[in-house]
């Protein structure tokens, strides 16, 4: 009988080794049980997202739109950079215009006179002020004077219908 009671706490223990290393090994376990949960839920249980196709539904013009004619094209002439009036070189305005131009076929004519319209844009905007330029309500004006120039040049090949700033920067 002593024997077996002796042979008894050794086997006591040992369990009581494992409770100490328990604590132990629980977090890595639950991790290593995270990923591989996550693993085999993302590439066997849940199907891959697909893209759908989804038609836009026309929606309604508006009367600014409705105004203007349907066969229209726009030419975008990129970063003219020029130096305003009386800042002596130490400031500089970048703009980059979108020309909204009637009939739709007449894109190969403005390419065409793409240099001439550059040069008209840097002799306007060259003349006017940084107040001018800063000012958000001489846009419009900026805008007529821009279109009559670039009209000028263009002659009866196109009519120029809208000027769009689409890059503005002045520094």
């Amino acid at each position: 009988m002593n024997e077996q009671v002796e042979e008894q706490e050794p086997q006591e223990e040992q369990p009581k080794g494992r409770r100490r290393l328990f604590p132990f090994l629980l977090p890595p376990l639950i991790m290593v049980e995270v990923f591989v949960s996550h693993y085999i839920i993302t590439n066997f249980l849940v199907p891959p997202p697909r893209a759908e196709v989804v038609e836009a539904k026309p929606k309604k013009k508006s009367p600014k739109e409705e105004k203007r004619p349907s066969g229209v094209g726009i030419y975008l002439i990129k970063d003219l950079i020029v130096n305003p009036a009386g800042t002596h070189g130490t400031r500089f305005f970048l703009v980059s215009l979108g020309l909204e131009y009637s009939p739709p076929g007449a894109e190969d004519k403005v390419k065409e006179q793409e240099p001439r319209i550059r040069d008209s844009l840097i002799t306007i905007l060259a003349k006017k002020t940084l107040a001018q330029l800063s000012d958000i309500t001489y846009r419009e004006k900026l805008r007529r004077e821009i279109n009559q120039a670039v009209q000028k040049v263009l002659a009866d090949d196109a009519k120029v219908l809208h000027i769009y700033f689409v890059k503005y920067v002045l520094q």
